[in-house]
């Protein structure tokens, strides 16, 4: 709530600003009766009094609240705020021809002043920023070459001139590119299959350049450990060298001596064999003379008959004798061991075979009866093909006869009538003429077709008749012509042309990539195995080594 005390300042105040208003409009002042607000706005026209104006009336402000319940205070307060006031109202009078002078002044005075007070903010920003880059001459020369023909000039000119030095830039490159286009063709001719090796030599050439970098970094490792690498040689290699010591011989008469030793060696390989084992009566049996497949056959043979002896001496402890029947002694009888399964399958399938076929026989032969057939259904009796069938040979054959036939009896018929031509009569027409007697036949079937349907469907109505139940039929007409639409068709349709077009792209690329349409031989492109000697004493130094 507001107090009596502030309530009567607030209505003192008020009256005092409609008395001076009053004054102004008496004097003929009537534009700066508000002009507080304006000048407050615009800080450009008087700023020292302004600003100092302001603080001041800030303070009066500030002491007004401290005081509000003295009255005498409040009106000091109010004569000092009226002198202010005044003070303002004197300052626009006095700017206010300034003011528009400056509306009247050219924009691009304005604009060089805004360059200007850039400059300025730009100046006290570089000052205030204590980094300062170390830049060499060049630098510092080729940046005086590149702005110096921009100084002194506003920035809309420099940016016009930019934008026109760049499009005319552009337009040099255009022109540079059309030229080009004119001297060379733009479609290049596609170079052919053969310059680019095929798939498989490209990865034969990929896993030999990683072989060699594994093998160069594998030296490599080895180069750096040869220092640190420390061998152990085994008994034979230090029997060796502790021999090599005691001889006393150069690496030169070691290797002839070596030599002179292994061609001995051969010598005693290459001369003929006269040792002649001696060997008892039964080895000598046992021994069969022949090819390798005899021998086999032999082998075989001795091997059944040791299993049989082996059998036979296995069944003599049982005592033991089932009854059996034929048949099943029959089954018992059969070398089951000797033949396999597909054999013995296959036998009981052409003795069966064979019983079938001597029982037909049999029941053929005790069939006397032997029909007489007359010389038409001889004729049908006929084998014919289906070939035969379709061309229809015979029937054509029985037409031609029939025709001939007919012909022949039109010759035997000696009668011809005179028909009269006389004018008399050439008018009238006969009910039995011979040009229509086809289409009356024809009309006569159809007739008869009719009547015999319009007696089928009076019957067909006479049972229906009878029928109580009545459907309800839907009397919506349905338009055959309206095509019929199909949900999801177009979408599977696209679906198989998509499938489709993924098939011949995969195709092109498989073309490509392993040129199928190129009759390529491969054995003639695989490389040669290289044997090359090893040593197991220096591949286990090296396992060793890894080892470490």
């Amino acid at each position: 709530m507001i107090n009596e005390n502030r309530r009567q300042e607030i209505m003192s105040r008020l009256k005092q600003e409609r008395e001076q208003r009053k004054k102004l409009i008496e004097d003929g002042n009537v534009e700066t009766i508000y002009i507080d607000k304006s000048l407050i706005e615009t800080p450009i026209i008087g700023k020292e009094e302004y600003s100092e104006t302001q603080s001041q009336i800030t303070d009066e402000s500030k002491i007004s609240q401290y005081s509000r319940q003295t009255p005498d205070i409040l009106k000091v307060q109010q004569e000092k705020l009226q002198v202010m006031k005044q003070n303002l109202f004197k300052n626009k009078e006095n700017n206010k021809q300034t003011y528009i002078d400056k509306l009247a002044e050219p924009k691009t005075i304005v604009q060089e002043e805004r360059e200007h007070q850039k400059l300025e903010q730009e100046k006290k920003m570089l000052a205030e920023l204590s980094f300062r880059p170390e830049l060499s001459d060049q630098t510092n020369l080729l940046a005086q070459i590149k702005y110096s023909k921009f100084e002194g000039m506003p920035i809309y000119e420099r940016l016009q001139f930019l934008e026109q030095e760049r499009q005319a830039h552009i337009d040099e490159l255009k022109l540079m590119i059309n030229q080009q286009e004119e001297e060379q063709p733009i479609n290049k001719v596609p170079r052919p299959y053969g310059d680019k090796p095929p798939l498989y030599e490209r990865y034969q050439q990929v896993m030999q350049d990683k072989k060699a970098l594994i093998e160069y970094l594998k030296a490599k490792q080895l180069r750096e450990e040869e220092d640190l690498f420390k061998p152990r040689i085994n008994l034979q290699s230090q029997i060796l060298a502790e021999k090599n010591n005691i001889d006393g011989l150069n690496v030169v008469d070691r290797l002839i001596q070596d030599g002179i030793r292994k061609q001995n060696i051969i010598y005693e390989d290459d001369l003929p064999y006269d040792f002649q084992p001696q060997t008892n009566q039964q080895i000598n049996d046992q021994i069969v003379k022949g090819d390798f497949n005899q021998r086999q056959e032999e082998f075989n043979r001795k091997q059944l008959e040791k299993n049989m002896d082996l059998e036979s001496k296995a069944y003599k402890d049982y005592t033991f004798r089932p009854k059996l029947n034929k048949q099943s002694e029959q089954i018992a009888n059969r070398k089951i061991s000797q033949d396999s399964l597909f054999d013995r399958l296959y036998s009981e399938y052409q003795t069966r075979q064979s019983y079938i076929e001597d029982k037909k026989q049999e029941d053929i032969n005790k069939l006397n009866f032997n029909p007489e057939l007359n010389p038409k259904s001889m004729e049908m009796a006929v084998d014919r093909t289906l070939q035969d069938l379709i061309k229809n040979e015979y029937g054509e054959y029985r037409k031609q006869l029939l025709k001939e036939k007919y012909d022949d009896s039109d010759k035997e018929c000696s009668f011809y009538p005179s028909v009269s031509t006389s004018m008399k009569y050439s008018q009238m027409h006969s009910q039995y003429s011979f040009d229509d007697c086809h289409e009356k036949i024809k009309q006569y079937q159809t007739d008869r077709e009719q009547r015999r349907s319009q007696l089928k469907k009076q019957q067909e109505d006479e049972q229906l008749k009878q029928c109580t139940f009545k459907p309800q039929i839907n009397k919506k007409i349905i338009d055959n012509n309206k095509q019929i639409e199909v949900y999801g068709l177009e979408s599977f349709m696209h679906k198989v042309d998509m499938t489709n077009k993924k098939k011949d792209q995969q195709q092109l690329v498989e073309q490509k990539l392993f040129k199928k349409h190129e009759n390529y031989d491969y054995n003639k492109h695989q490389d040669k195995t290289n044997c090359q000697p090893f040593k197991l004493s220096s591949n286990q130094a090296i396992k060793n080594s890894y080892k470490k």
